[in-house]
C-alpha cells in the first residue's frame, strides 16, 4: 500500500493550488532525522481545548507551535491553558490581540520569520486534528 503524500506552497496565497502530488512507498525509510518542524495557528475564544491542541501535537512529534493570540481585551488568555508549554518555549506565542481579519498575515509572519528555520511548516486552524494512519 502507498499514502498520498501532499504539499502545499509556502505562501498561502492561494490554499488551493497544491505544487505536487506523490505517492511514497511505505516500505522505503521517508523520515529526515532531526527533522524541525512548526505548526502555525490563530486563535481567539479557544481555551476550552487548546491544551489538549498543543498536546496532541507535541505527541505527533511537531518541534514547535507558533500560536497568534488573536483575543480582544478582556478576553481569554492562552497563559491560563497552556502557560508550562508558553514558558517551556514549545509554544510561542505571538501578541495578534485585537487585530481583525488578520490569518493570511499571522500565516506570513510565521513563514517568515521561522521558514528558514524548520523543514516544514505546517498551517492549522486550533480545531483542526492531522490523524496519521
Amino acid at each position: 500500500p502507498s499514502t498520498l503524500f501532499i504539499e502545499i506552497p509556502p505562501l498561502l496565497h492561494n490554499f488551493n493550488n497544491i505544487s505536487h502530488v506523490e505517492l511514497i512507498d511505505l516500505k522505503k525509510e521517508y523520515r529526515k532525522i532531526g527533522m524541525k518542524t512548526m505548526l502555525c495557528c490563530i486563535g481567539r475564544q479557544e481555551n476550552a481545548y487548546i491544551r489538549e491542541f498543543v498536546e496532541y501535537y507535541k505527541v505527533l512529534g511537531v518541534t514547535n507551535i507558533c500560536l497568534f493570540d488573536n483575543n480582544y481585551d478582556g478576553e481569554e488568555d492562552f497563559r491560563d491553558v497552556i502557560g508550562d508549554y508558553i514558558d517551556s518555549g514549545f509554544v510561542i506565542l505571538k501578541d495578534y490581540r485585537n487585530r481583525q481579519k488578520c490569518q493570511l498575515d499571522a500565516y506570513n509572519e510565521c513563514y517568515e520569520t521561522y521558514g528558514n528555520d524548520y523543514d516544514w511548516l505546517l498551517f492549522f486552524d486550533l480545531d483542526e486534528f492531522m490523524f496519521i494512519n
